[in-house]
């Protein structure tokens, strides 16, 4: 009776140690749940700003293409521009010689 009490004892307390140790693998275990959750909260805003991130850098880049567009058009512009005030600078200078060579005949 006495070994039967003591196994009994035993066995008590290597139940309520084992359910101590299951207890504290739950809490574990919902810690660890909570963190994955919290992190898998943390991807979805990180990928959502990702996202809105790249919206941003393909408006700029079509912003960019566009100016840069522009830029070209004016490049172009100015450069006729510089040919046409060249030539006007040449017919000026041949008007001259014919207006200097006109007035010495008079």
């Amino acid at each position: 009776a006495l070994a039967r009490a003591n196994n009994r004892e035993g066995a008590e307390a290597h139940a309520e140690a084992a359910e101590a140790r299951a207890q504290e693998l739950r809490t574990q275990a919902y810690a660890a749940a909570d963190e994955s959750a919290h992190s898998r909260h943390e991807l979805e805003i990180a990928r959502e700003l990702l996202s809105s991130l790249m919206a941003e850098r393909e408006t700029a880049l079509d912003a960019a293409h566009g100016w840069q567009a522009r830029c070209d058009e004016l490049q172009g512009a100015l450069e006729t521009a510089q040919l046409s005030t060249s030539r006007a600078v040449e017919r000026a200078g041949t008007a001259e010689s014919h207006l200097g060579s006109a007035a010495s005949e008079l």
